[in-house]
This record gives C-alpha cells, structure tokens and sequence, in this order.
C-alpha cells in the first residue's frame, strides 16, 4: 500500500524529497502526501456501504472532489480525482465482506389427524356346549 512506502521512507529520515511530481522539498512532503491520502481513502470509506451501488454516484464524486481541492488548494491535477475516487470505491467495496446468508425459512411441521384405526376384528366365536360329554362319571 502506498501510505505503508510512505511511512517506510519517512522512517529514513530524509533531509530531502524529491517526489515524482512536483517540487522538491524536505520530509514534511512526506506528511503532506500521507495526510491528503487519509483523507481521500477516510472520504471514501464514508460512502462504502455494504450492499450498496456497484460504482459511486457521480454526485458523491463530485462532492469529495470538491472538498478535496478546497482542503487541499495547492493540489495539482483535481481532475485525476474523476478516476481516482471511482477506482478507489471499487477497491473498497471489494473488501466488503458480503451480508450473512437470511436465515433458513423455518416451515411448523403440518399436524395431521391420526387415520382412523382399522375396524377390530370380532372375537372368534366362543364354541358351543355339548351335551356329550367325552368323559362319562362312573356309577
């Protein structure tokens, strides 16, 4: 990440910068950069979203340019923030992690009568007395 060279640089201690545009100078370029890249980045985070639009609106780009150029005046190149700020809301939102899947729909269970018991079978017939008895009493 950038602010990460950034801070690695301004750990050296330079006594002078040269930065790839602009004017030379000594390290308090470094903390200028820093400071306007907390800014930009912390602008853009205010407008990430989870779920939100896939590209930033073109009013909130031209909103956080405008704020940029009057927070920082001497800032050359205003227009490279048209690409910079959408480029830089699409990085964010990736790192958006997506919502948590809805809850599973809970059906109540459907409560059914019990099917009627099947008829119970009739009793076997009881058998029939006999007047012969198998046995005969002894006289």
């Amino acid at each position: 990440m950038w602010q990460e060279r950034l801070t690695e640089l301004k750990n050296l201690e330079p006594k002078h910068v040269y930065p790839g545009h602009g004017t030379p100078g000594g390290p308090e370029l470094i903390d200028q950069m820093l400071g306007y890249l907390k800014v930009f980045h912390d602008a853009v985070a205010e407008k990430v979203k989870q779920g939100g639009p896939q590209k930033l609106p073109l009013a909130d780009v031209k909103s956080i340019k405008k704020m940029m150029v009057l927070r920082f005046p001497n800032l050359k190149h205003p227009e490279r923030l048209d690409v910079a700020l959408p480029a830089e809301y699409a990085v964010q939102l990736a790192a958006v992690p997506p919502p948590p899947p809805p809850p599973p729909v809970v059906t109540p269970p459907v409560v059914t009568a019990p099917a009627p018991a099947a008829p119970a079978a009739p009793p076997p017939p009881a058998p029939e007395p006999t007047s012969k008895s198998k046995h005969k009493k002894k006289p």
